[in-house]
């Protein structure tokens, strides 16, 4: 865990550094956020709801629709009680992705501003708690693709915030994981 927070703040800090830079050169976004990841499929079977956080940064070239966003997320999610009972054990997934994000048209005055994204990805699982030796594989990394909707709410030129979900598929060995993440965040830049 103490890995995690130290990726996340060196992230915040190239990130603090590198916007005014790229944002003189077009429209640079960072993205901070979090919500409710929620189990999907197999996976929901025997996993409860629980929270992830987001983070984020994109680059909307000028006058143009489709832009790139590279974000990592952190979920975790609890074995649900009535499938595992006494089990203490929760699904930590940790995740990074490139992905398109293709926003609709809109006045300027608008501040509201509805899109679309989707993209590719590495997610790592792991299960983390007292009761591991009890049928969890430890840890593994595979592929997966997320795709979704959202909105953009411009509070100012360079300041908003996002509301937003992505169905995520990732093809774990064995069945694929799903889940949902509903996220809820800020937004820098233009």
């Amino acid at each position: 865990m103490r890995g995690v927070w130290k990726s996340v703040l060196a992230f915040a800090a190239v990130t603090a550094i590198s916007v005014p830079v790229a944002h003189a050169q077009g429209g640079v976004r960072f993205l901070i956020g979090g919500g409710s990841t929620i189990a999907l499929g197999n996976f929901g079977d025997g996993f409860t709801n629980g929270p992830h956080g987001v983070v984020g940064l994109s680059f909307v070239p000028s006058g143009f629709p489709i832009g790139i966003r590279i974000d990592g997320m952190y979920h975790r999610v609890s074995a649900d009680d009535a499938v595992f009972p006494g089990v203490d054990v929760d699904a930590q997934i940790i995740n990074g992705a490139v992905n398109g994000v293709f926003s609709f048209a809109s006045a300027p005055e608008t501040k509201v501003r509805p899109y679309l994204i989707a993209g590719v990805g590495l997610y790592n699982q792991k299960f983390v708690g007292d009761d591991i030796g009890v049928g969890f594989d430890n840890s593994e990394t595979d592929f997966g693709i997320n795709g979704g909707a959202g909105f953009d709410f411009g509070l100012s030129d360079n300041l908003g915030i996002f509301l937003e979900g992505r169905f995520h598929m990732i093809f774990s060995s064995g069945e694929k994981t799903n889940m949902l993440p509903i996220s809820l965040g800020a937004r820098i830049g233009t």
